[in-house]
């Protein structure tokens, strides 16, 4: 274990007191970014965090359908209740059956709770384990790609400046041959230069 945290834990956890971080693989520049960027590693705690979502999301709804089904049984137990004041004897056995029946739920509804709020808490430790890759990752590739881009603007300016020599080059030939044709054109005239040009060009 570190006795000290890194220069780059204290900026991380600066970052975490003034930023809301959203949930990462719901975020679009995150999924846009990551179409590019990714790492083994950053792979793996998506893989993770998206086991700990699902596995929520089926938490949410199983306790969703149980509090349905306990306020359905709620309602029949104020119906029985109410029927049992009245004299009715019979539904004594289904009130108490429906009862016990609540209390089950209220275990199953209290267990799910619990879990939700476990994942609740991996969820976020994955997530903030995933954008301190990120960050890493992302980092890492700006310092590989600005060197890289580096090197091709310097190779693209170097290619500006060869096609500008050419392109002075060019227009010096372009240049001394219009004067030189202008010259012989001039001195001998058209009939007599395009003798000359059939026979010597």
């Amino acid at each position: 274990m570190k006795a000290f945290k890194s220069q780059s834990d204290k900026l991380f956890e600066e970052i975490l007191e003034k930023k809301i971080v959203p949930m990462l693989l719901e975020y679009k520049p995150f999924n846009d970014m990551i179409k590019y960027v990714r790492t083994p590693q950053m792979e793996s705690t998506i893989k993770s965090l998206r086991d700990v979502m699902t596995t929520e999301k089926t938490q949410v709804l199983e306790a969703n359908n149980i509090h349905k089904e306990k306020s359905r049984l709620v309602s029949n137990v104020l119906y029985l209740s109410n029927q049992l004041n009245n004299g009715n004897a019979k539904v004594e056995k289904e009130l108490e059956e429906t009862r016990n029946k609540i209390l089950e739920f209220n275990y199953e509804i209290e267990k799910r709770e619990n879990s939700i709020k476990e994942l609740l808490v991996l969820k976020e430790e994955h997530n903030l384990q995933l954008l301190r890759e990120t960050l890493s990752c992302c980092y890492s590739t700006i310092k590989t790609d600005e060197k890289e881009l580096d090197s091709l603007l310097k190779n693209i300016e170097q290619l500006r400046k060869e096609l500008e020599n050419k392109r002075i080059k060019r227009d010096e030939l372009q240049n001394r041959i219009d004067s030189t044709y202008g010259f012989i054109h001039g001195f001998m005239g058209a009939k007599e230069t395009q003798k000359i040009d059939e026979h010597l060009l």
